[in-house]
């Protein structure tokens, strides 16, 4: 058990089950294994086929969202939520589909700052102007030098008229209902900090899988490895309050930044659904 556990740290818990199960052991010691590795790793990843079978159950249909849209109105807390994006380079079908994915969500009090940090391409800059001019909740920065992404981060923070912050890759998508499901769970108590699990996307779109269902607010894990990833949503006077994104922490800003939030938050929640898709 404990040779399982050290493989499952070193090369994670997918290629021990699959190790695992190239091996003469019975299908019950397989799972135990299996399960005793990811409660120490505190990894939970479905085979893709249960995933399938995972997001059938749990993906909001149409007349569901469309419930959430018009639940969402009767919300007594209805903050505006400030999505900040550092866009660099980024291929025109990805951006796309990004600002398409915000579009989408249920909860409509949002804002999205797109910032182009000095791309040498022309086209995010031209698609970011197209989008602004169709919707006045998207803001358009643009860099006169490159700032590297905490830099460009912390432009878009500062631009922010929001309650909270929340961190969105240029070329990763919301689910649709992502920020309904963070201002629902803020209706009884306004938290600090938010985080959801998530999955990964393909790059054509077409599969989602790798779920990660994250562990409720664990202080050892975060200082182990950066757990939260996607998708976080922070108070914005407490991002300000640690001054924003280090960059000196560029390739780990978001992680430095979670650990220096999360140590000063009153209430760090963790809402247990896949609301964002990590590109890959």
């Amino acid at each position: 058990m404990k040779k399982i556990i050290r493989k499952a740290k070193n090369v994670g818990v997918a290629q021990t089950k699959r190790v695992l199960k190239r091996t003469p052991k019975t299908k019950k010691a397989i799972i135990r294994s299996a399960q005793a590795a990811e409660r120490i790793t505190g990894l939970q990843i479905l085979p893709n086929n249960n995933y399938r079978r995972w997001l059938k159950n749990n993906t909001p249909t149409q007349e569901a969202l469309a419930a959430q849209a018009e639940n969402a109105k009767k919300f007594a807390y209805q903050p505006l939520i400030s999505i900040v994006t550092p866009v660099y380079n980024t291929p025109t079908r990805l951006l796309k589909e990004c600002i398409e994915s915000v579009l989408n969500q249920t909860y409509t009090n949002w804002e999205l700052i797109l910032v182009d940090d000095k791309s040498t391409h022309a086209a995010p800059g031209a698609l970011i102007a197209e989008y602004a001019k169709k919707d006045k909740r998207i803001k358009a920065i643009y860099n006169k030098k490159n700032l590297h992404i905490s830099g460009a981060t912390n432009e878009g923070i500062k631009a922010a008229k929001g309650d909270y912050i929340a961190l969105l890759d240029h070329d990763d998508v919301l689910y649709p209902h992502a920020l309904f499901s963070v201002v629902k769970s803020l209706q009884k108590y306004k938290h600090d900090f938010i985080y959801s699990d998530e999955d990964k996307l393909s790059e054509n779109s077409k599969q989602r899988s790798n779920p990660f269902f994250k562990p409720d607010w664990s202080p050892d894990f975060l200082r182990s490895v950066n757990y939260i990833t996607h998708f976080a949503v922070i108070k914005k006077t407490l991002v300000t309050k640690v001054g924003g994104l280090r960059t000196e922490f560029d390739g780990a800003q978001d992680w430095d930044l979670f650990l220096r939030t999360t140590r000063q938050a009153k209430s760090i929640y963790h809402i247990q659904d896949i609301l964002y898709g990590w590109r890959m």
